[in-house]
């Protein structure tokens, strides 16, 4: 994410291929629970990242996530990483677009929406 930079409020779309599973100074998305401290840990990474709230304006982001496989025993499900990263763009003016384990069609086509 870092290495997106300031959007200067251009419409942006960024594009992330990982399990979501953030692990990066104070938070480690394999082992920490966030259920119930996601406004927590979504100001501790504005704070730590020095991100403002306009950051990420007019950016959406889309995240694929490899397909699952077997029984995932970490902490924090599909939903609570959605809020999560949901959270965490819209505190830095942009939103959650997708996750999942494709990139929606209404993403890449230049179809209206």
């Amino acid at each position: 994410m870092d290495r997106v930079g300031t959007t200067g409020g251009r419409p942006t779309c960024i594009l992330v291929f990982s399990d979501a599973l953030h692990v990066d100074g104070d938070l480690n998305m394999e082992r920490t629970p966030l259920a119930g401290r996601i406004d927590e840990y979504v100001r501790k990474e504005m704070n730590r990242r020095g991100w403002s709230s306009e950051q990420f304006r007019n950016a959406g982001m889309v995240v694929v996530r490899p397909p699952a496989r077997g029984v995932d025993k970490r902490p924090n499900d599909l939903i609570t990483l959605r809020n999560f990263w949901g959270s965490l763009m819209a505190a830095a003016g942009g939103r959650l677009l997708s996750m999942a384990t494709d990139i929606p069609k209404q993403v890449w086509s230049k179809e209206e929406k």
